[in-house]
């Protein structure tokens, strides 16, 4: 007997992110009583490595988030906007629910998520081949305004990039008065009766030829 599922890959792209996050370290330096802070080449290089899975999956996150919502929430059928940038769907559905952007580009999560995709352009893109890291020049790529990478790729700091991406969506959300699923599930059933979408209308569900 078939069985029809759905997947909701906003949760797989969170969780590689969290997995990837706690695979790294807070700090890219060591302190030599000589020399002082030094460039910590092992960590730096596991912190970049794995940072890199993290942004890649929360740019990922995000676009599949808008895709839901083009896809379940106004039942968007054609093909065009699922493969459009995420600013062009982003305008689209802003328009769509008559909502404000300018409020959702003032917020600091805004400019998070902007930062994210630079520097995620940045290593996609390789232009340049050194960078300067606490005084050290390290030979891969990199150029302005990231001089702070050895900041950026640890723990802590790409912790909160993900918390702000997740508050990013959230008001999205809000805007449109969508809510998002509270115990999303991978795979599931579009049978069953509940919400299975990570983001959904409780209310409505539009229609969009």
């Amino acid at each position: 007997m078939a069985f029809s599922f759905v997947m909701s890959f906003e949760v797989l792209a969170l969780e590689i992110a969290d997995e990837h996050i706690s695979l790294m370290t807070d700090s890219n330096v060591y302190y030599d009583r000589y020399d002082g802070e030094l460039c910590d080449e092992a960590a730096f290089q596991n912190n970049l490595k794995n940072g890199t899975v993290v942004m890649f999956m929360l740019n990922s996150f995000v676009e599949s988030f808008l895709n839901t919502i083009l896809r379940d929430c106004i039942c968007y059928n054609g093909d065009k906007l699922l493969k459009s940038n995420l600013e062009d769907k982003l305008e689209f559905l802003y328009l769509y629910y008559k909502a404000d952007i300018m409020q959702l580009r003032s917020h600091h999560y805004w400019g998070a998520f902007k930062k994210l995709n630079r520097i995620r352009n940045e290593l996609t893109h390789y232009k340049t081949n050194h960078i300067g890291f606490s005084g050290i020049s390290l030979p891969i790529p990199w150029s302005k305004p990231f001089e702070d990478i050895d900041v950026y790729f640890t723990e802590s700091k790409l912790r909160d990039v993900k918390n702000e991406i997740e508050m990013l969506c959230g008001k999205i959300a809000s805007d449109f008065g969508l809510s998002i699923n509270s115990q999303p599930m991978l795979f599931d059933s579009p049978d069953r009766d509940v919400d299975f979408s990570y983001v959904f209308n409780p209310t409505y569900r539009g229609d969009l030829e």
